[in-house]
């Protein structure tokens, strides 16, 4: 919802035909890139893990390890498909994991963090992959607490998705502001 809103105000996030299609439990589209969706996909398995088993990332520079330096070259030809499209981003929840790589990249970008309620969260992974509660709320406060260490409180901001259903306007124009589309 937040990702249509935003590229709705302008925010590039790619050729649509890049978007992962629409599902029955998301018939308005996950407004997800594909290819960076690949990529951090590649760098969970690299790491021995995946988006619903992360890895083990509590070592200090797991970012630079060897073994990920080719997906660097795939990210770099990912990105100068972007140059000149300002403003532009990508909406991926597995960025929560994987930003400390990113942010290797694009130390200068800024992370939007949209917050859900975590029993929705849970419900929706309950539905859509069979994920029991427990398990669902781990992933929650893993997928929070690595995102929140890896953005820099200067260059990230906190959105509650409820706040949407509540206060759209309010929210959307804070959000608008802080990345400077009208």
């Amino acid at each position: 919802m937040i990702a249509s809103l935003l590229h709705a105000c302008g925010l590039d996030l790619g050729p649509e035909k890049d978007f992962l299609p629409p599902a029955p439990n998301n018939p308005e589209g996950f407004w997800e890139n594909r290819s960076f969706l690949r990529l951090n996909d590649a760098i969970l398995k690299e790491l021995g893990g995946s988006w619903d088993h992360p890895p083990q990332m509590d070592a200090a520079g797991w970012e630079n390890e060897p073994n990920l330096h080719p997906l660097r070259k795939k990210a770099g030809k990912l990105l100068r498909r972007f140059e000149g499209c300002e403003p532009w981003g990508w909406k991926d929840p597995r960025n929560c994991l994987t930003l400390p790589w990113w942010r290797k990249l694009l130390p200068e970008m800024k992370v939007l963090i949209c917050v859900r309620n975590p029993l929705a969260v849970a419900e929706s992974l309950r539905l859509r992959n069979g994920i029991a509660y427990p398990d669902s709320f781990d992933l929650w406060l893993i997928y929070n607490r690595r995102v929140l260490a890896a953005a820099p409180v200067e260059r990230r901001l906190v959105t509650l998705c409820e706040t949407y259903l509540h206060h759209p306007h309010v929210e959307l124009c804070r959000v608008l502001q802080w990345t400077g589309l009208t």
